[in-house]
């Protein structure tokens, strides 16, 4: 990215990757608790791979999704943190895509990991 002037970085992640932002919230805690319990190498990764974007100079957005399916997109995308009734745990990939294509030249999310759901 430094070699061909490249700021904007997003990336996917789960709620593995937690926010500061964020409140405690049953569903996720459970949630998160079964990936770190059945899968610990990958949340490992997930929570190792979200600290190095964060500790990075890049304009980074990690878009946090809980449970992405195929439904057709709905153009109806909730974005914010968990624990504050702003989002829920399904979205379509569709708006997954839709959402992570603004922030390319959208900074509202600039430097922070929302989460995102229909």
């Amino acid at each position: 990215m430094r070699k061909t002037n490249v700021r904007r970085l997003l990336i996917s992640s789960t709620p593995s990757a937690s926010d500061s932002n964020d409140l405690p919230e049953f569903k996720f805690k459970v949630l998160v608790g079964i990936i770190k319990y059945a899968m610990r190498p990958a949340y490992e990764e997930i929570v190792n791979v979200a600290r190095m974007v964060r500790e990075s100079d890049t304009d980074w957005t990690i878009v946090r999704v809980s449970m992405p399916n195929n439904a057709p997109g709905s153009g109806r995308i909730r974005a914010g943190y968990l624990g504050r009734k702003q989002v829920g745990t399904n979205i379509s990939r569709a708006d997954l895509a839709a959402f992570m294509l603004r922030q390319v030249k959208d900074p509202t999310y600039m430097r922070q990991a929302p989460a995102v759901s229909n």
